[in-house]
C-alpha cells in the first residue's frame, strides 16, 4: 500500500471513530454526569473521615449533610489555620474573637487578625 492510501485510510478511520463518539454523547443527552470536586469524598464516607471535615471542620452529620458541631472540629480544620475559623456558633465554623484570627495565616500574611462579623479582616 502506498503512503497516500495509507493516509486515506487513517484518515476514513479516524472520522469512523469521531462520528461514533459524537452520536454517542448524542444519545446520552445533553447533561454531563456530575463529578467529584477536586479533594472531595466518594459518596458514603462519614463525616469525620472526609475532606469537608479536616478543610471546613464540619466534622458531624445533621440529617444527611456534615455540618460543624464542636470547637475542637473548627480549631483542627484547615479554615482555623488559613483563616482563623476557628469557634463554633450557629452550626458553623467561625472567628468568635481577634484570639482566633492570631495565629491565622490570614493573620501573619496579610495582617488580617481583628474580628468582624465572624471573620477576621
Amino acid at each position: 500500500m502506498a503512503l497516500p492510501e495509507a493516509l486515506a485510510k487513517l484518515g476514513a478511520v479516524r472520522f469512523g471513530l469521531a462520528l461514533i463518539g459524537v452520536l454517542a454523547l448524542g444519545a446520552c443527552g445533553s447533561q454531563q454526569p456530575s463529578k467529584f470536586l477536586e479533594n472531595g469524598d466518594p459518596p458514603n464516607v462519614a463525616c469525620e473521615s472526609s475532606n469537608v471535615c479536616a478543610t471546613w471542620g464540619w466534622c458531624g452529620k445533621k440529617g444527611d449533610e456534615c455540618v460543624a458541631v464542636s470547637d475542637q472540629a473548627c480549631q483542627a480544620s484547615r479554615a482555623c489555620k488559613v483563616s482563623g475559623l476557628c469557634s463554633f456558633k450557629d452550626g458553623r465554623c467561625v472567628a468568635k474573637s481577634s484570639d482566633d484570627c492570631d495565629g491565622s495565616q490570614y493573620c501573619r500574611e496579610n495582617g488580617l487578625c481583628s474580628e468582624s462579623e465572624g471573620v477576621c479582616k
